[in-house]
């Protein structure tokens, strides 16, 4: 039996296994059932709506990873030309970083999902 012990906690959890401590503790680094923070937020602030709109230019893509790439395409031109004069340089180059760690993929999977005219073979 493994046990885990969260910080500043005083409830134990006991796991069957390390397997099921080890997924446990996967599902934990999750932020709100996405990879990550920086994929949460990108999604949450410039990607939310654009299934919507991509629908109804009535785009399509042939697979979910080229879906992927237009959206992290999107997104990395919206940080590179929208940039004024005081954002461009240091600032813009922190948002390029953050928006490395993005799970493009998951964020596509679940855009087809809600939009599956964008993906028709998927």
């Amino acid at each position: 039996m493994e046990k885990y012990y969260k910080e500043n906690d005083k409830h134990e959890i006991v796991f069957k296994s390390y397997g099921d401590l080890s997924a446990w503790k996967n599902e934990q680094e999750k932020h709100n059932g996405w990879t990550n923070y920086a994929t949460w937020r990108v999604m949450l602030e410039m990607v939310e709506n654009m299934g919507e709109h991509l629908t109804e230019s009535e785009v399509q893509f042939a697979t979910i990873y080229d879906l992927s790439e237009y959206i992290k395409a999107d997104c990395e031109d919206l940080l590179e030309n929208d940039a004024t004069e005081y954002t461009n340089g240091l600032v813009k180059y922190y948002a390029l970083a953050f928006v490395s760690d993005v799970n493009w993929y998951e964020i596509a999977e679940n855009m087809a999902t809600d939009y599956q005219k964008l993906v028709p073979k998927n």
